[in-house]
């Protein structure tokens, strides 16, 4: 005969133990929410801190953006109720690439959809950021900055540049050189006003 078997199992335990059993239970509970808890607490900060932006330094998206041909990104954001109905639907982002796959345009969005501020990015040959120009769009201020990099291809100096909308040259506010130990950056030092 083939199906489910209807049987039941019931213990019985001696009431000597069942003391001893639900204190263990109760304490592997509470040991589980403990653990449950900082478990949370770890994933939520290790996965910020694996948080990637689109763009950075050493462009080293390039290849990706290259050989899937794309000329053209755009990040929509939602963001749902608590219910998983959609609250509020708008564009973040819309990046434009070179055919080598470098950015060579973006524009980002406040959550209401206006246009904030648009970037062009300029790369040497090694696809490392050179220049960045930035241009926010509802005060018509800019920002610049130049990037320097040595024979390593390491970042050595970075100067940043702003301009007002009512003005006609871009004015230096900062300027960073790094220095290296061991192939990793060990020290930064700002020089303001330095060329």
């Amino acid at each position: 005969m083939t199906g489910k078997s209807n049987t039941t199992t019931i213990a019985i335990i001696h009431p000597e133990f069942q003391d001893k059993i639900i204190d263990k239970a109760i304490g592997n509970n509470l040991m589980n929410r403990i653990l449950g808890f900082i478990l949370l607490l770890l994933i939520s900060v290790l996965s910020f801190g694996q948080e990637k932006d689109f763009y950075d330094l050493d462009n080293s998206y390039h290849e990706i953006f290259k050989n899937n041909k794309v000329k053209s990104l755009k990040v929509l954001r939602k963001d749902f109720d608590k219910i998983g109905d959609i609250k509020e639907k708008y564009i973040e982002l819309i990046q434009n690439f070179a055919r080598n796959g470098d950015i060579v345009w973006e524009k980002e969005f406040y959550d209401d959809s206006t246009a904030a501020w648009e970037v062009n990015y300029k790369y040497n040959e090694q696809h490392q950021t050179t220049r960045t120009e930035w241009t926010w769009l509802d005060k018509d201020d800019q920002e610049l900055t130049e990037y320097e990099y040595d024979s390593d291809n390491r970042l050595i100096k970075s100067r940043d540049y702003y301009k007002s909308s009512n003005s006609t040259e871009f004015i230096l506010e900062e300027c960073q050189n790094y220095f290296y130990k061991n192939n990793r950056i060990s020290k930064v030092t700002n020089l303001e006003n330095e060329m």
